[in-house]
């Protein structure tokens, strides 16, 4: 379950959260679990935090920095990751379903088993990203880096 000190911090905004999390960069965010649905998180520092099962449906995480970051049966159908930095994120098995995430960065993610389908992935960088089992249809990938990219299953 999350620590509700950190979601409660992330709900102050997110001037509010990236400056705790410019002074508590040791702390690894624990926002498992949490019902963010429709929050408005543009540019937010959310590196490596534990969003593993959090409920993001229709929030706004344009430009943030997810690096790292735990995202694992995450629910993020609609939610706008447009110019998100996503490298390295672990979205297995999450929602995503019409999820936009346009120019987003998400080399060497983890999306084994994630729902893309009706996704815009337009200009997305998805070198070396796992996107083994999948669901893709109706997924938009115009433009996309896809260099070492894996579609097993």
């Amino acid at each position: 379950m999350a620590d509700e000190e950190h979601v409660a911090i992330l709900k102050k905004g997110v001037a509010t959260w990236n400056l705790w999390r410019g002074a508590n960069a040791h702390i690894r965010p624990d926002l498992s679990g949490a019902n963010l649905i429709e929050s408005y998180l543009i540019g937010a520092n959310l590196n490596g935090a534990d969003l593993s099962g959090a409920k993001l449906g229709a929030a706004y995480l344009g430009e943030a920095n997810l690096l790292g970051a735990d995202l694992t049966d995450a629910n993020l159908r609609n939610a706008k990751l447009d110019g998100a930095t996503l490298m390295s994120a672990n979205f297995s098995g999450a929602d995503l379903i019409d999820a936009s995430l346009h120019d987003a960065d998400l080399r060497g993610a983890d999306l084994r088993r994630a729902k893309l389908s009706e996704a815009i992935l337009v200009g997305a960088k998805l070198g070396a990203a796992n996107l083994s089992e999948a669901n893709l249809r109706g997924a938009r990938l115009e433009l996309a880096t896809l260099i070492e990219t894996n579609f097993s299953g």
